[in-house]
């Protein structure tokens, strides 16, 4: 997927939604966000579970990185949700995109 069309994704996140902040779109399109204790290295992971939207965040990242951490993780529900019902879409390093759902 492009950069032009994974930004057309976040505008029209933005547009529908109103807002710029990744924890205010993610209220309002269903999604739940929660921060948790002990997560060591691990940034964030986004989750399925019995059709429920998860993204689950380090509480221990700055509020900035939290942030930034949120939206990436509203960009895995919005480009490949079905990954994410078997196995956690987990973010380890946030920037290493070898992958193909990073």
């Amino acid at each position: 997927m492009s950069a032009e069309q994974l930004a057309l994704v976040g505008s029209r996140l933005v547009k529908r939604c109103g807002t710029r902040d990744p924890f205010e779109i993610a209220a309002d399109i269903g999604v739940e966000v929660m921060f948790c204790d002990n997560f060591g290295p691990l940034k964030g992971m986004y989750r399925v579970i019995k059709r429920n939207r998860f993204i689950f965040i380090n509480n221990q990242l700055s509020g900035q990185m939290q942030r930034i951490v949120c939206a990436h993780e509203l960009g895995h529900d919005q480009l490949h949700r079905n990954l994410a019902k078997d196995n956690p879409l987990r973010e380890f390093m946030l920037y290493d995109m070898r992958t193909k759902p990073e």
